[in-house]
């Protein structure tokens, strides 16, 4: 049995990729950003975020620098020829949309971890050096 709860943001965003259809209606990436605005706000009501710095890390991946949401950041990184409206995408079209969203989703949930696995080091290693009492 798979515990939801327990499980990294990571591990969770991997299961929702693995099967779309058992999370939102459909496979499109209408739904799927619908999904992941239910989750955000789910996040916001108890006090938390989903996906911090999620919105900047995208920004500088696309090198973008107007006003467009994540929704669009992704679609750019897609690519160019889906500038369109998304209720006219080909079911190609958003199968490739949204395997690419999931696919963000984890190398930027790759990226936190290594950040925190860092951090964790580096505070080992200052615990390390300066003893168990702070003292150096």
């Amino acid at each position: 049995m798979i515990d939801w709860v327990a499980m990294s943001e990571r591990e969770y965003f991997a299961n929702v990729a693995k099967r779309p259809s058992m999370f939102f209606p459909g496979t499109g990436y209408r739904a799927a950003i619908c999904f992941l605005e239910g989750y955000g706000q789910s996040a916001a009501r108890r006090g938390g975020s989903w996906l911090p710095g999620w919105q900047q890390w995208l920004h500088q991946r696309v090198g973008e620098t107007g006003n467009l949401g994540w929704i669009a950041h992704v679609l750019m990184l897609v690519g160019p020829d889906l500038g369109r409206r998304i209720d006219s995408f080909t079911a190609e079209e958003n199968e490739r949309a949204v395997a690419r969203l999931f696919q963000l989703i984890d190398e930027y949930l790759a990226l936190r971890e290594s950040e925190a696995d860092d951090g964790a080091r580096d505070e080992a290693d200052r615990a390390e050096v300066t003893g168990r009492d702070g003292a150096v």
